[in-house]
C-alpha cells in the first residue's frame, strides 16, 4: 500500500501523525492550564472578598470606637474614626456587592448587613450621640447616658453584623477550598497529560521511524545492488523498477543509465579501435616530421652563426668608421681653432704694423723737431760768439777807459764767461741733438725694416689662414663622407641584426616545431597506450 507513496509523502505522513499527537497533547495541556488559570483567578477573587469583608468589619469597629469615645469625652475630634468608618463601610459594601454579584446567598447576607447597619446607625449610634450632646447641653444627665449604654441595644445589632460578616467570610473560605482542590486536579491532569502524551508521541515517532526506515532501506538495498552491478560491469542484468517512490525513480534512472552505458561502451570500443589505428599513423608521421624539423633547426642555427659573424664584422667596420669620424671631427675642430688663432695673429700683426708705422711717423716728427732745436742751438751759439766778441771788445774799451771803466770791465768779463759757458752748453746740446738725430734715423730705418717684416708676416699668415680654411673644408667633406659611410654601416648593421634575429627566430621556431613534433609523437604514443588501455577497460563490461 505504501510502495507507491513517495519518500517525502511517507516522511510527511509520519511527521504529520507525530505533530497531530503533539497538537492533541498541547490542546489538552492548554485546557488544563486554562482551568488552572481560572482557578487562580477565582482564588484571587475570593481573597479580595475576604479582604474587603475584613475591611468592612474594621469600618464597623471604627464607627463603634468613635461613638464610644464621643460618649465618654463629648468632644467632636472623637467623631473622626466614626466618620471615616462610615465612608469606608459604604465603599467596602459596594465593592463586596460587585465582587459577589454572581452569588445570591452572599448578596442576601450583604443586604442583611446593610439593613442592620442602617438600624444600628439610626437607633443606636445617632441616639447615643444625641444623648451625649444633651448631656453636654445640660438637658440630660450622665446617668441617662449610662443607662442607655448599659442597655446594650447597640451591641445586639453589632453582634448581628459581625455574625453576617463571619458567615460571608466562611462561605468564601469554603469556596476557596473547593477552588484549590480544582486547581490541584487541573495541575495533576496537566502533568498526566504531558507525561502520557509525551510517551505516546515518542512511541509513535519510534514506530513511524522504524516503519519508514525499514521500507526505505529495503527499497534502497535493491538500488544499491543495481548500482554495484553497474559498477562491476554487469550491464546485462535486469533491474526491478516497481514502485512509484523516489527509490523507484532511482532504479528507473539506473536502468536508463545501464542502457546508455551499453550504447556508450559499444561506441567507445569501436572508437578505441579507430583511435588506435590513427595514433599509430600519427606516431609514424610525427617521427618523420621530427627528423625534418631537426635538420631544419640545425641549418637555421648554422645560418644564424654566419649572420652573427657578419654582424660582428660590420660592427667592427662601423666602429672604425665612427673612430675616423671622431678623428676627422677633431681635425676640423682643430683647424677651426688654428684658423681662429691665425686670424687673431693677423689682427695682432696688423695692429703691430700700424703701431710701428705710427711710431715711425712720430720719430720722423721728432727728427723734424730735433732739426728745429738744432737750428735754435746754432742761433744761440752764434749769439754766444757774438756776445763773447762784444764782451771782449767791452773789456778792451774798459781797459782803455782806465778806472772809470773798471766796473764795466768786470761786467764784460762776466758776460764773456757767460757767453763761453753758453757756447759750451750749445755745443753739448748740439752733440746730443746729433746723437738723437742719429738714433732717430736708426730707429726709423729699423721700423721700416720691421714694417716690411710685418707685411711679409701678414702675407704668410694670410696664406696660412687660406691653407687652414682649405684644410677645414676638406675635413668637413671627410666628416660628411665618414658620416655617410657610418650611416650606411649602421643601416647595414641594423639590417644584418634584423636578419640575425629573423634567422634566430627561424631557428627557435624550428626548435619549437621539433619540440612540438616530439611532443606530438609522445602524445601519439600516449594516445596509442590510452587506446590500448581503453580497449582493456571496455573489455571488462559484459554487454
Amino acid at each position: 500500500m505504501f510502495a507507491n507513496l513517495t519518500i517525502a509523502k511517507k516522511l510527511g505522513g509520519g511527521f504529520a501523525l507525530v505533530v497531530l499527537i503533539i497538537l492533541v497533547l498541547v490542546l489538552t495541556t492548554r485546557s488544563s492550564f486554562v482551568r488552572m488559570d481560572e482557578s487562580v483567578q477565582w482564588n484571587i477573587h475570593t481573597y479580595r472578598v475576604i479582604d474587603r469583608a475584613g475591611s468592612l468589619m474594621q469600618a464597623l469597629t471604627d464607627i463603634e470606637t468613635g461613638m464610644r469615645g464621643f460618649a465618654l469625652a463629648g468632644q467632636d475630634e472623637f467623631l473622626e474614626p466614626l466618620n471615616a468608618g462610615r465612608a469606608a463601610f459604604d465603599r467596602d459594601l459596594a465593592e463586596l456587592r460587585q465582587l459577589t454579584a454572581d452569588n445570591p446567598v452572599q448578596q442576601k447576607r450583604l443586604a442583611d448587613i446593610e439593613e442592620l447597619h442602617r438600624q444600628w446607625l439610626q437607633e443606636d449610634v445617632e441616639g447615643i450621640l444625641a444623648l451625649r450632646r444633651q448631656v453636654t447641653a445640660g438637658s440630660a444627665t450622665p446617668a441617662d447616658l449610662e443607662r442607655r449604654i448599659v442597655a446594650r441595644a447597640d451591641k445586639v445589632r453589632m453582634d448581628g453584623m459581625r455574625k453576617r460578616v463571619a458567615e460571608l467570610r466562611s462561605e468564601e473560605e469554603r469556596l476557596l477550598g473547593q477552588r484549590n482542590e480544582n486547581l490541584a486536579g487541573a495541575e495533576h491532569f496537566a502533568l498526566t497529560s504531558l507525561v502520557l502524551g509525551g510517551l505516546i508521541a515518542i512511541a509513535a515517532s519510534v514506530v513511524i521511524a522504524w516503519t519508514l526506515s525499514a521500507s526505505i532501506r529495503q527499497r534502497l538495498a535493491g538500488a544499491v545492488q543495481a548500482a554495484r552491478g553497474i559498477a562491476e560491469g554487469r550491464l546485462s542484468s535486469q533491474i526491478n523498477t516497481s514502485g512509484g517512490d523516489e527509490v523507484g525513480e532511482l532504479l528507473g534512472a539506473f536502468r536508463d543509465m545501464q542502457a546508455r552505458l551499453r550504447e556508450m561502451i559499444t561506441g567507445i570500443r569501436e572508437g578505441s579501435e579507430r583511435l588506435l589505428v590513427a595514433a599509430r599513423h600519427i606516431s609514424s608521421t610525427s617521427g618523420q616530421l621530427s627528423r625534418a624539423a631537426l635538420e631544419q633547426s640545425q641549418a637555421a642555427s648554422s645560418m644564424a652563426a654566419t649572420v652573427e659573424q657578419l654582424t660582428v664584422s660590420i660592427s667592427h667596420v662601423a666602429s672604425n668608421a665612427s673612430e675616423a669620424h671622431g678623428i676627422s671631427s677633431d681635425s676640423g675642430r682643430q683647424s677651426q681653432e688654428g684658423g681662429a688663432v691665425i686670424q687673431q695673429t693677423l689682427e695682432s700683426m696688423g695692429w703691430i704694423a700700424e703701431t710701428v708705422r705710427n711710431s715711425a711717423r712720430q720719430i720722423d716728427d721728432l727728427g723734424a723737431s730735433v732739426e728745429q732745436i738744432s737750428s735754435i742751438v746754432n742761433v744761440i751759439s752764434a749769439i754766444a760768439e757774438q756776445t763773447n766778441l762784444l764782451a771782449l771788445n767791452a773789456a778792451i774799451e774798459a781797459a782803455r777807459a782806465g778806472d772809470q771803466g773798471r766796473g764795466f770791465a768786470v761786467v764784460a768779463d762776466e758776460v764773456r764767461l757767460l757767453a763761453q759757458r753758453t757756447g759750451q752748453s750749445t755745443q753739448e746740446v748740439g752733440g746730443m741733438i746729433q746723437k738723437i738725430q742719429q738714433s732717430a734715423r736708426d730707429a726709423v730705418a729699423k721700423m721700416e725694416t720691421g714694417v716690411e717684416q710685418v707685411g711679409k708676416g701678414l702675407e704668410l699668415a694670410g696664406a696660412a689662414n687660406q691653407a687652414i680654411a682649405e684644410i677645414r673644408s676638406g675635413a668637413s667633406r671627410i666628416v660628411s663622407v665618414v658620416d655617410q659611410i657610418s650611416l650606411a654601416l649602421q643601416e647595414q648593421s641594423a639590417a644584418s641584426q634584423d636578419v640575425a634575429r629573423s634567422v634566430e627566430r627561424i631557428a627557435q621556431m624550428a626548435e619549437s616545431s621539433n619540440q612540438e613534433i616530439s611532443g606530438a609523437s609522445r602524445a601519439a604514443a600516449s594516445i596509442e597506450e590510452l587506446a590500448l588501455s581503453l580497449e582493456r577497460q571496455v573489455a571488462r563490461f559484459s554487454l
